[in-house]
């Protein structure tokens, strides 16, 4: 499966600087729409990964035209949320890991 959490080298949130620290304070303990927005990004990443693991690396959830467009309208739906209220999280960081992920699953269409 994906890497949810990306600390940084040292492996310390807490070590970040500025905006980052509280980043990856939001992913570690969540706190009000944080947990939202954190469920629907593990969500997401899981049913992807898992699809993957089912039927393999040849059959991709984006050549999947019944369920890979449903995770594509859940993925284009948590990009939506973005731009609302997301506590300490910080959306462009969230925006290219779920773009990067929809590469990995096979996904050509832009989100």
């Amino acid at each position: 499966m994906g890497e949810l959490v990306q600390f940084p080298r040292s492996g310390d949130p807490d070590q970040a600087p500025g905006y980052l620290g509280r980043h990856y304070q939001a992913l570690q303990d969540p706190r009000g729409v944080e947990s939202a927005i954190g469920l629907m990004r593990s969500g997401l990443l899981l049913y992807g990964s898992e699809y993957e693991d089912r039927y393999g690396a040849d059959s991709l959830l984006g050549h999947d035209g019944v369920i890979g467009e449903a995770w594509l309208d859940m993925a284009r739906g948590y990009l939506a949320l973005l731009n609302g209220e997301t506590g300490r999280l910080d959306c462009g960081s969230l925006d290219a890991e779920l773009r990067r992920w929809a590469k990995r699953f096979g996904f050509e269409e832009e989100l």
